[in-house]
């Protein structure tokens, strides 16, 4: 802190971990511990893109310790900072637990943040695709549906620097984005059959293996 804050705003503050400020992580908003997501949407930005690696899991409170919620948090890198979309898709109580380390550090990644939500609703908007996997500099463009319509087109389109190669697979073939070279990977791709749909990138420093990055569904 920059300067004394009262008992009520200390309190109101989030839960940082000694993982946040050693991964060079910062808050831009929310500032408080307690979020209220009117209409069920939400987005938290975090500082920290130059020297963080991160991933985010959401869960709604149970009694139980909490039941992971897939598809309602979209993680990107948006300049500088860290951008967490919420679509909460049922009134209830949630809860972020945030990861973190150094960016390019070895070994596991340590508790950093967690924030507490409140929605009174669900939202109305589809839940997004689900986030598998989560890599600083990243940005997932469309869809942001995490089931889409068969018998038509769909674009996909994820900005990464970092991807040599991104692959769609849809009924087991396996379809690779178009890239401009200057971090745009994009694909309009005919979905005529319902199937589940995973998308998939390869790192030049992690070997010749794709890794899974979105799972979504076409119905």
């Amino acid at each position: 802190l920059d300067k004394p804050v009262s008992p009520k705003r200390w309190a109101e503050l989030p839960i940082l971990k000694p993982a946040f400020y050693k991964s060079g992580l910062s808050l831009v908003t929310p500032k408080v511990c307690y979020i209220e997501c009117k209409g069920g949407t939400y987005e938290l930005v975090f500082g920290g893109c130059e020297t963080a690696s991160i991933f985010v899991n959401l869960y709604k409170e149970n009694g139980k310790g909490g039941e992971m919620c897939d598809g309602m948090a979209l993680c990107k890198s948006v300049g500088s900072n860290f951008h967490i979309q919420l679509r909460l898709q049922s009134p209830g109580y949630y809860f972020i637990d945030m990861q973190a380390k150094l960016k390019g550090q070895p070994g596991s990644y340590d508790r950093a943040c967690k924030l507490r939500l409140y929605s009174p609703v669900g939202c109305k908007e589809p839940s997004f695709p689900k986030q598998v996997m989560f890599r600083t500099g990243e940005r997932l463009i469309s869809p942001l549906n995490g089931v889409l319509k068969a018998g038509s087109k769909h674009k996909f389109h994820i900005f990464s620097k970092l991807a040599s190669k991104i692959v769609v697979i849809y009924l087991n073939q396996w379809v690779y984005m178009n890239n401009d070279g200057e971090g745009n990977h994009w694909l309009e791709l005919d979905l005529p059959k319902p199937s589940n749909i995973k998308i998939s990138a390869r790192y030049p420093n992690l070997g010749s293996s794709f890794w899974a990055a979105f799972t979504l569904y076409c119905q």
